[in-house]
């Protein structure tokens, strides 16, 4: 993405070639005791502490959106979610 991350925006977008298929998503707790989901799925962290997942591109010309959900610990409440818009360009 060409903006940085600031926990305050919520919505964030990229534009991408048409060849691109997938992009990979890495994030990051502010804290050690919660989750993440990425496009509806929960990940694990790696062990430098990052969540990846690689998220599936709608067809060239069309626009991909998902979630990243930052859980609590204790029950998979969502404390923040940031919404990702993906677009793809035609061929």
């Amino acid at each position: 993405m060409d903006q940085e991350f600031d926990p305050d925006d919520k919505e964030y977008s990229v534009n991408v070639d048409h060849d691109v298929d997938k992009i990979k998503v890495k994030a990051t707790l502010e804290h050690d005791d919660g989750d993440i989901r990425i496009d509806g799925v929960k990940v694990e962290a790696d062990g430098d502490n990052y969540y990846i997942s690689e998220v599936e591109l709608d067809d060239p010309g069309s626009t991909t959106e998902f979630k990243v959900e930052v859980l609590t610990d204790e029950d998979d409440h969502v404390i923040s979610e940031y919404t990702i818009t993906v677009n793809r360009a035609s061929p």
